[in-house]
């Protein structure tokens, strides 16, 4: 390929297989496995959490960020440039170092180190960490066991307008964990969350609306966003929408819709 096909970083260096890069977009690391010349250039990355090749093309020359050329190990190599940036006092680098610790991507599982960079974030404010720090409290990973401070930390991010802490919230509303039940905020929060995207808080409310849950009970609605989420992948959501067709609830009885969901459910790991 000639120079003008070859992608190119912000700081004007080649791309080239084998370097080791920190993607921006994800906070995960990136191996370059090929180079494309294409127009528009573009390139095959190795993505550490799932070990597959993905396509970057056109490529965004801010998007990645040059580690190390001919790495041996990009994960541990950029683990190593980042928390070397964090102790450094790089507010991104420190949640990129409490995300890769927390799952062991380039280091050792380590939660009780990635909590501590989490509330370093979270306590500066960030939502997304303040996000992470209540699903640590309601796993018990790194931090004690603790609905309640579950339900603060969602709480702050929620209000900031973090889907995930959205629904998290909606969850211990909906089920009465560090905080009194009230259907009613549940099903607000939850529907905040599926504003954004959240297919799991689309489930949710399809169950409040099939119940009558925080909300008026209105069938065609639940059936409409069991379908929703189903579509999306969601295994709760297809158990709920096989019942659907089954009872013909919401909608005209199909027993060959209801089975089909429901094996597609039990193929996810649905029980029964």
């Amino acid at each position: 390929m000639s120079e003008d096909d070859r992608p190119r970083y912000a700081d004007g260096n080649e791309v080239q297989i084998g370097d080791a890069t920190w993607d921006r977009e994800t906070s995960y690391p990136a191996g370059i496995f090929d180079v494309l010349g294409a127009n528009p250039p573009g390139v095959v990355y190795v993505d550490p959490a799932t070990r597959q090749k993905k396509l970057a093309q056109p490529f965004d020359p801010e998007r990645f960020v040059l580690v190390e050329r001919r790495s041996q190990d990009y994960r541990r190599a950029v683990f190593a440039w980042l928390r070397a940036r964090a102790i450094a006092g790089d507010a991104q680098a420190e949640y990129a170092v409490a995300m890769l610790l927390c799952e062991g991507i380039g280091t050792a599982f380590d939660p009780h180190e990635g909590a501590k960079w989490y509330r370093k974030c979270a306590e500066r404010g960030d939502a997304q960490a303040q996000a992470q720090m209540g699903w640590l409290h309601a796993r018990g990973e790194g931090v004690p066991q603790d609905d309640a401070a579950a339900c603060r930390w969602f709480r702050m991010a929620a209000e900031a307008g973090e889907a995930t802490a959205q629904y998290g919230l909606a969850c211990r509303y909906d089920q009465g964990l560090g905080i009194a039940p009230d259907p009613a905020e549940a099903v607000r929060w939850y529907l905040a969350a599926a504003k954004q995207g959240t297919s799991e808080a689309v489930c949710n409310l399809a169950n409040a609306y099939e119940h009558g849950k925080g909300v008026k009970q209105d069938l065609v609605r639940a059936f409409e966003m069991y379908t929703l989420a189903a579509e999306d992948g969601v295994v709760a959501a297809m158990a709920g929408l096989a019942g659907m067709y089954r009872d013909g609830r919401g909608t005209r009885r199909d027993d060959e819709a209801a089975a089909r969901w429901m094996a597609s459910a039990r193929e996810k790991g649905w029980p029964g």
